[in-house]
């Protein structure tokens, strides 16, 4: 994706555009045309999934809430 592409797809993310939101945020989680930033990554996939896309929905099921179980602390 080129530098043009991304500012496209980022205004169109801004402004919330569910598959926008979606995609800009795939590019944050595999570093694609930015840094790899989970933080951002889960921001943006989160919105798209709260909007309704289904694919969004499955992405942080399977991508950030099974790593966030396994990274939680246990309890004593």
């Amino acid at each position: 994706m080129n530098k043009i592409e991304m500012l496209g797809l980022r205004s169109k993310a801004k402004l919330g555009d569910k598959e926008a939101l979606f995609e800009f945020g795939q590019c944050y989680y595999f570093g694609i045309g930015v840094s790899s930033d989970f933080n951002e990554a889960y921001k943006y996939i989160k919105l798209a999934a709260d909007k309704g896309i289904r694919d969004a929905q499955y992405f942080i099921e399977k991508n950030f809430v099974v790593t966030s179980f396994l990274r939680r602390p246990r309890s004593l």
